[in-house]
């Protein structure tokens, strides 16, 4: 028969721990002989203060169990702990005959557990499902055509399903034999033992199963057993709205309890649809908006208020952030939510601790890869130890590193303070594959972190650290066993996250006053009057798919084993179970929370109390958003021009003024300020892959080697000596590279390095061979070179607001040489470069041909500019190399090392169809007198600009490049 007790309407509803203990003290006058068997132990504070409040006075308390625990006091075996499940099950597997390495077993071995798990709780017939699962496999392989015969490949994959059944039942004799079991091998025992050691194990105990909603088959079978023994109750709650309806998924374990026990006892509630509520919804921006909602509501909170009060993270992500949220006038806030250890400083810790293991282990130096040298440095443990002498050493590390492009390097910690020091060598050893002695390390790395950690200013991070130590102790007494599976870094890494990764840090604080805050799962058999929910998205609320496991879902439907839907059913029972005790809900969701589209929606949770619980309901619902405000308008970032500006400009000039500062200014005045003036670079950084600089940088030092014995025309070049350079090519670019990034560690023998260094030497090979079929097809014509890399300047005066200035240009010509008697001005570029970009275009002639005419009257403000920023760096060589050689180039070009099939692209003035109207304009000293004036008159713009201000039309500027 079934018991169903139903409550009449009140305003205000009794809670199910009232009911509970009301239950409990009407029916049972000597509360030591009641054991309550509970979810968890969160509720057991709870359910102890009520009890006082009804008796009034002392008394001796029922014994409370969590069924896990309740269940494993029938059974005479020792629980293995995971790491030890997994090592017993990876020596089962190779028993069995299976020569698969650890780290491949990892990959699928915890989906195994799982199942294995899974068949127990349920109470299958292990030997059919295996059975099944091998046909199912089978089915989607096989072929029927006959004398087709399946692969090696279609072999080893239905030999490994095949194998599933064999192995679920080694494992099975051999824990039988050891006396030992894991959860579910512990809950199916604890089935057949449970009516033959109640007595012995419960004597004159009547036992209470309260507050649950999703029982495995194995727990209804052990509970009805009790049942119909008179041995136990079972008390569950429910509200009408989601009971009745056999559609609703939050009643759906309930309505199943119901048909498996008729003898359970319901207190059914009717609050969702006649109790008063008032349910606000608000969408934030971001995680940051929730938070500071999160904070005004709770600072309107009076204490009384606060002692009903659950600031609920359906988010649990977001406890770290949400703690600091908490404000001061809280006072008293219990967090009975556990901390994920990965969500603390531990993970980036130890990731560190892996990432240089496998830079010792991959490059097979002890020198130290920047980047992760620089997380150390600047990881919030690495700043508890550090001293001010200690921030001083890494300062000058950290630029030299920057300076000298180290990508890796060797710092010298014998300067650095002892602590330091004692911390780098526990870090900085490398384990050469002794995870014994590597669990040692991080032992005592660990308590060394945690001895620095202030008690008060540090409590997450010493609870963190101490959670912790305690996974690696029991890690430490696996690995001192023998018989460990043999273990690569990777495998060992992925091993230890796997047993770390989920701990949790336990809060404790006072249970039932003050702001409560937890997850979903810690509300269950609780009820507060004011709840704040934070983060109700779609895939975090209800999570995402939830079951991995080998078994199909069809095969797992069939077995009546869990499926997705039933694990959303135990979330939608644990939320409509706490909204039907408040009065009060402020539910927040996030509208931007990364990249997955699935958590940027709110939960379905709130479009079905718009659309089935709304229109039935007293419930008041209100819709708003909160964002922090952003104009949509962009402002043009610039800066005034004063007299503070000037003076560092000047400054600037008399160092050297040169074309690519001159050529920054025309493309966007903004850049040129940002470099020159404030000296800010983009490149503050060592490069990773190879910068389009660094990659000319080396080009050109290879060619000034190469030809370097050849400078001040000491001989001819000829084909001869370009074989010799083409012999040398590899060697020298590879030399150049190192020297570049400063190490000696061979970072080119893959990746981007690789392929830079591939191309880099394509591109030398490609001009040596240009000039070496250059001198072969000319065999009259001689090659010598004149400079390599020179240097040269030109001191010129402008006029400073009324104030002569002097100031000086400057330039480095890559190289200078003489080729039939012809001097020629030559500048090497690694990037593209074609004829529209030396050319001066006819409008620009004709305005050079008519200042030639009146160079002192001529307007430059008129003048368009040159229409290439090539043109214009050739026209400043031409004035720099005059000034100094008083001498006059023939030729003045780029050389493409990319396109090197146009060979020398010489300047050209004008189209080539009209080169007859500009013949009389050539490289002559009334070109450069002309370049020299508008030089001049840059620097003065300069000077006058009023505001340096982007242009939205430049392109790789330093502003583009950030935005």
């Amino acid at each position: 028969m079934l018991f169903i007790l139903i409550l009449a309407p009140v305003k205000i509803m009794e809670k199910f721990i009232e009911q509970l203990v009301n239950h409990i003290t009407d029916k049972h006058a000597d509360l030591s002989a009641v054991t309550l068997v509970l979810p968890s132990q969160r509720a057991v504070r709870y359910i102890q203060r009520s009890l006082y409040q009804v008796l009034q006075k002392p008394f001796f308390s029922p014994t409370f169990f969590t069924i896990d625990e309740f269940c494993r006091s029938f059974v005479d075996v020792l629980p293995v702990d995971e790491v030890t499940l997994l090592f017993r099950f990876y020596t089962i597997y190779k028993k069995l005959g299976n020569e698969d390495d650890f780290e491949t077993f990892l990959n699928w071995a915890p989906l195994l557990i799982a199942d294995c798990n899974d068949i127990d709780r349920y109470m299958v017939d292990a030997k059919q499902l295996f059975k099944s699962l091998r046909d199912v496999r089978e089915l989607e392989h096989w072929s029927f055509g006959e004398g087709r015969e399946l692969s090696e490949s279609q072999k080893q994959f239905l030999a490994f399903w095949d194998q599933l059944g064999d192995f679920y039942k080694e494992i099975n004799v051999n824990f039988d034999q050891d006396k030992l079991g894991y959860a579910g091998s512990i809950l199916r025992k604890a089935v057949l033992d449970v009516l033959s050691r109640i007595d012995d194990l419960y004597p004159n105990q009547h036992i209470i199963f309260a507050g649950f909603n999703a029982l495995s088959e194995a727990e209804l079978q052990l509970i009805a057993q009790l049942i119909k023994l008179k041995r136990a109750d079972l008390i569950l709650e429910a509200d009408s709205f989601y009971l009745e309806n056999r559609n609703h998924e939050a009643g759906m374990f309930i309505r199943k309890t119901k048909d498996r026990i008729p003898e359970s006892l319901i207190f059914v509630q009717n609050e969702l649809k006649n109790g008063f509520k008032e349910i606000v919804v608000t969408a934030c921006a971001q995680s940051g908006s929730m938070l500071k909602v999160v904070q005004d509501l709770l600072s309107k909170l009076s204490p009384s208020d606060l002692n009903d009060t659950l600031l609920l993270l359906a988010d649990e992500s977001l406890i770290i952030p949400a703690i600091k949220h908490i404000p001061k006038s809280v006072g008293v806030a219990n967090i009975t939510l556990g901390l994920p250890l990965k969500l603390t400083a531990i993970r980036p810790w130890i990731e560190l601790v892996f990432e240089f293991q496998r830079n010792f282990d991959y490059f097979k130096t002890d020198a130290l890869y920047h980047k992760t040298l620089t997380a150390f440095f600047r990881h919030p443990f690495t700043d508890l130890i550090l001293s001010d002498s200690d921030r001083l050493l890494i300062q000058k590390e950290e630029a030299a590193i920057i300076k000298y492009n180290k990508i890796f390097t060797k710092p010298d910690f014998s300067s650095f303070s002892s602590d330091m020091q004692r911390c780098t060598n526990l870090l900085l050893i490398p384990w050469a594959g002794d995870y014994k002695a590597a669990i040692s390390k991080i032992l005592r790395l660990n308590q060394f972190i945690f001895d620095c950690l202030d008690s008060k200013e540090n409590v997450v991070e010493r609870s963190a650290c101490y959670h912790f130590n305690e996974v690696m102790q029991d890690l430490a007494k696996v690995f001192d066993q023998d018989g460990l599976p043999s273990m690569t870094l990777r495998t060992f890494e992925k091993f230890l996250t796997m047993r770390w990764i989920r701990e949790t840090v336990a809060y404790y604080g006072n249970p039932v006053e003050g702001l409560q805050v937890m997850g979903m799962l810690e509300t269950r058999m609780l009820n507060f009057k004011n709840v704040i929910v934070v983060g109700l998205n779609e895939g975090i609320l209800p999570p995402k798919n939830m079951v991995n496991s080998l078994i199909p879902m069809d095969l797992r439907r069939f077995f009546s084993l869990p499926l997705p839907q039933e694990k959303d059913a135990i979330f939608a029972h644990h939320f409509y179970r706490l909204l039907a005790g408040v009065e009060k809900m402020h539910i927040l969701y996030s509208e931007n929370q990364g990249d997955d589209s699935n958590t940027v929606e709110p939960s379905r949770y709130l479009r079905q109390i718009e659309l089935e619980l709304l229109p039935v309901s007293n419930i008041s619902l209100i819709h708003s958003t909160y964002g922090i405000p952003s104009s949509e308008t962009f402002v043009d970032l610039s800066f005034s021009n004063s007299f503070e500006v000037k003076d560092r400009i000047l400054d600037y000039f008399r160092r050297g003024l040169s074309p690519s500062a001159l050529n920054k200014f025309l493309n966007c005045p903004l850049d040129f300020y940002l470099r020159y003036v404030l000296k800010y670079s983009d490149g503050e950084d060592v490069e990773e892959g190879i910068e389009s600089s660094t990659f000319g940088d080396v080009v050109h030092r290879v060619l000034e080697v190469f030809y370097l014995p050849f400078v001040g025309e000491v001989k001819r070049v000829q084909a001869e000596d370009i074989d010799v350079m083409l012999k040398r090519c590899d060697d020298e670019v590879l030399s150049q590279f190192k020297k570049k990034f400063d190490t000696s560690i061979d970072i080119f023998d893959g990746g981007v390095m690789y392929f830079a260094l591939l191309a880099a030497r394509k591109q030398v090979r490609r001009y040596l061979n240009y000039e070496r079929s250059l001198i072969l097809d000319n065999p009259d014509k001689e090659l010598f070179i004149v400079s390599l890399e020179l240097e040269f300047a030109k001191e010129i005066q402008i006029d400073n607001g009324g104030k002569l200035e002097l100031i000086r240009i400057v330039g480095k010509i890559d190289r200078v040489d003489r080729f039939d008697g012809v001097l020629r001005i030559i500048d090497y570029k690694t990037g593209k470069c074609d004829e529209k970009q030396v050319l001066i275009s006819n409008d620009r002639c004709a305005s050079i041909l008519k200042a030639l005419d009146d160079l002192d009257g001529f307007n430059f403000e008129e003048f368009k500019g040159l229409n290439s920023g090539y043109v214009f760096q050739l026209l400043f060589y031409l004035v720099l190399y005059l000034e100094e050689a008083d001498a006059l180039p023939g030729a003045i070009g780029i050389l493409s090392l990319r396109n090197m099939k146009y060979g020398l692209q010489e300047l050209k003035f004008g189209n080539s169809k009209k080169a007859d109207a500009f013949l009389e304009l050539q490289l002559d000293r009334k070109l450069a007198a002309f370049t020299s004036k508008y030089i001049i008159y840059l620097a003065e713009s300069i000077l006058k600009t009023d505001q340096f201000i982007h242009n939205s039309k430049s392109q790789f500027c330093i502003l583009c490049n950030e935005h």
